[in-house]
């Protein structure tokens, strides 16, 4: 949280930043971002990557294990 905290108060000092944007996978700094305000905007589950010939890399992961796409706009 301490990490999040300082980044996002340096950002928020450089007038020329709109939006902060974070490729999250797991299920503790998806809250702490969920906490700051950051919105998913997609994610991508593990079981659906696919190699070049189509077959799934793993079909072993929960539903809990994705990558979050996700975006806080900055106040102006």
């Amino acid at each position: 949280t301490e990490m999040y905290e300082q980044a996002l108060k340096f950002v928020r000092a450089n007038k020329r930043f709109k939006y902060v944007k974070s490729n999250l996978t797991s299920p503790w700094t998806r809250k702490i971002c969920h906490k700051y305000g950051f919105m998913e905007l997609a994610r991508a589950y593990y079981n659906d990557f696919k190699d070049e010939d189509g077959n799934t890399y793993s079909n072993d992961w929960n539903d809990d294990e994705f990558v979050a796409f996700m975006c806080l706009k900055l106040e102006q």
